[in-house]
């Protein structure tokens, strides 16, 4: 079986990195606050030129991104995934009304954005039943590579999914070990 190919547009990003993005965000928060006040700030331009060309011209991509960086724990999300999860989000109007929603509650405003997961939580997002499923979902997808398409539900990885990714577990049928490494129990640290 081959494994979806990303799409052409996004091979030439690297990983997005999470220290990357929040240091962005940040920066351009910063940035657009002092440029309100008439000043400007050299060490804002800097850190904002960190985050990719690609993202700095898809802010909803960037944020999506941001969200999901803080919703897994993982600081380096391919965007070529978070642009097919977005968008599948966005395909059913509710959803994506809901999502903005979700923005909003989260503090997304211009570039600033949430710093934390606790955070989030300090927000109500997980209190609320409609935001918590939504969470739900964006979570599911980049642990299981998965997402529900226009036709269904559809495959954007396997052996990139973070499931993969957790404590040295490889998937199964991938170079990872000797026939049969994966049939013993991981080694718990």
């Amino acid at each position: 079986m081959n494994e979806p190919q990303a799409p052409a547009d996004d091979l030439a990003l690297p990983p997005l990195t999470r220290r990357a993005l929040l240091a962005a965000f940040g920066a351009l928060a910063m940035a657009s606050s002092l440029a309100g006040a008439g000043c400007s700030s050299p060490d804002a331009e800097t850190h904002a030129s960190s985050l990719p060309e690609a993202l700095r011209r898809e802010p909803a991509l960037a944020r999506f991104l941001h969200l999901s960086v803080l919703l897994t724990g993982f600081e380096e999300l391919a965007p070529s995934f978070g642009r097919l999860y977005s968008t599948s989000l966005e395909a059913d109007p509710q959803r994506a009304a809901d999502l903005q929603r979700l923005y909003r509650q989260a503090g997304y405003r211009g570039w600033h954005a949430p710093r934390s997961l606790e955070e989030l939580e300090a927000r109500g997002i997980f209190d609320d039943p409609t935001f918590r499923a939504l969470t739900d979902r964006i979570i599911t997808n980049w642990y299981t590579g998965v997402y529900e398409g226009p036709s269904g539900i559809q495959m954007a990885t396997y052996i990139h999914a973070l499931g993969w990714h957790l404590d040295g577990i490889h998937a199964p049928t991938t170079r990872g070990g000797p026939p049969g490494f994966w049939s013993k129990a991981p080694v718990v640290r």
